[in-house]
C-alpha cells in the first residue's frame, strides 16, 4: 500500500498559492472588504456606551481576581482596578516585585499583596476568553495592518452572519498589536495595549 502526501496531490494548488500576486481567496478578499468598511463604534447593547480607561507604559499582561477586579501588570509595575470605574484599589510600583511574581511559564501571577494566584494573559504567553456563555464574541483583527482593531459582536443573534453586525471598538489610545478577553462572568471586556487598557461593562 502507498500513500500520497498532501504536497505530492495538491503540488499546484500549493505552488500557485506561492507565486500568485494575492493568495487569499475571494472570500477572504471579501471579508477583508468587509472589515475595512467598519468604523470606530460605541458597543452594542447591553455593554456601555464608554470604556474605563486606565494607561499603563509598557503593559505586559492582564488578569481578573476572585471578584473580577482588573489586574494590570506594566513594566512599573502592577494595579488592581475596578472594572466597571477603572478606580484604582491598588497600586504597586515596585516592577521587580511584580516581575517576580509571574508563574515560570507566564500564565499566572500571585499578587504580592496577598491572594491566590490569578491566570493571566498577555504579550509573552496566555489568550484571554474570547466567547461569553451567551455568545458574546470578541477578536482581534488587522484589516489595515499592522495596526489592529477589536470588534464586539453575538454569534447567538437570529441569522447571525460573521463580521455583519460587529461593532469595531475605538481602541486609537491604544498602541501596537491588541489582545482581548471577558471576565470569567461574561460582564467586563478588556482590551489589552502597550500603552494601558480598556475596560467596556455591560
Amino acid at each position: 500500500m502507498t500513500f500520497k502526501s498532501f504536497e505530492s496531490d495538491h503540488s499546484a494548488e500549493i505552488g500557485a498559492m506561492f507565486t500568485s500576486p494575492d493568495a487569499r481567496s475571494e472570500y477572504e478578499l471579501r471579508l477583508l472588504r468587509v472589515a475595512r468598511e467598519l468604523r470606530p463604534a460605541r458597543p452594542p447593547a447591553p455593554w456601555r456606551a464608554s470604556a474605563a480607561d486606565i494607561p499603563a507604559a509598557g503593559a505586559i499582561a492582564c488578569g481578573w481576581d476572585e471578584e473580577e477586579n482588573f489586574l494590570l501588570i506594566s513594566g512599573s509595575g502592577y494595579s488592581l482596578n475596578r472594572p466597571d470605574t477603572g478606580a484604582r484599589l491598588l497600586r504597586d510600583r515596585d516592577a521587580v516585585r511584580a516581575m517576580a511574581a509571574f508563574s515560570p511559564d507566564s500564565l499566572a501571577f500571585t499578587p504580592p499583596h496577598g491572594g491566590r494566584p490569578i491566570a493571566v494573559y498577555g504579550f509573552e504567553a496566555g489568550g484571554g476568553c474570547r466567547l461569553t456563555q451567551d455568545g458574546w464574541r470578541a477578536e482581534t483583527l488587522y484589516p489595515w495592518w499592522p495596526r489592529a482593531s477589536v470588534i464586539l459582536e453575538n454569534v447567538f443573534e437570529a441569522g447571525y452572519v460573521y463580521l455583519e453586525r460587529a461593532a469595531l471598538l475605538d481602541t486609537r489610545r491604544l498602541d501596537g498589536p491588541l489582545l482581548c478577553g471577558f471576565s470569567p462572568s461574561g460582564r467586563h471586556l478588556a482590551i489589552l495595549g502597550s500603552g494601558g487598557a480598556l475596560l467596556y461593562s455591560r
